[in-house]
């Protein structure tokens, strides 16, 4: 994600996915647009890019398109369970989508309506590149 730091989006894109693991993304972002992921164009902003990995594209776009999320469970001394793997697979809802067994739900929208992953994938500032599209060039460091 794009984080505008030094006042402006680098690339044409607020929000650009790769389909492969994060530190192999890096790589492929680099060699693909001609950005050091981890730059920081104002020290005052910080870097220009957030990075992160996700389970699927349909979690790492939850928040954006405005999914249901499940309530976060807890530990048995009260500290949330932020490294519970179902969290991780399945954080975010689609619309009509079942929580897991044992989870709640939050149903407060944040931003608005859902947006369905076929339909954010195609705004303008979305860019997704799918495994099978990852150029040979992209991958060597």
């Amino acid at each position: 994600m794009d984080m505008h730091s030094g006042g402006g989006q680098k690339l044409e894109w607020s929000c650009i996915y790769i389909e492969a693991p994060e530190a192999e993304a890096r790589v492929i972002f680099q060699n693909a647009f001609g950005r050091d992921p981890d730059n920081v164009t104002c020290n005052c902003c910080g870097q220009d890019y957030s990075v992160t990995e996700s389970f699927s594209l349909a979690q790492a776009t939850g928040f954006e398109r405005n999914c249901r999320v499940l309530k976060t469970p807890r530990l048995p001394d009260g500290r949330y369970d932020n490294d519970n793997p179902v969290m991780r697979a399945h954080g975010y809802l689609e619309e009509g989508e079942a929580a897991p067994v044992g989870f709640e739900v939050h149903e407060r929208r944040r931003f608005g309506a859902y947006v369905p992953l076929d339909v954010y994938v195609k705004r303008p500032d979305i860019k997704v590149i799918p495994a099978a599209e990852i150029r040979s060039e992209w991958r060597s460091s």
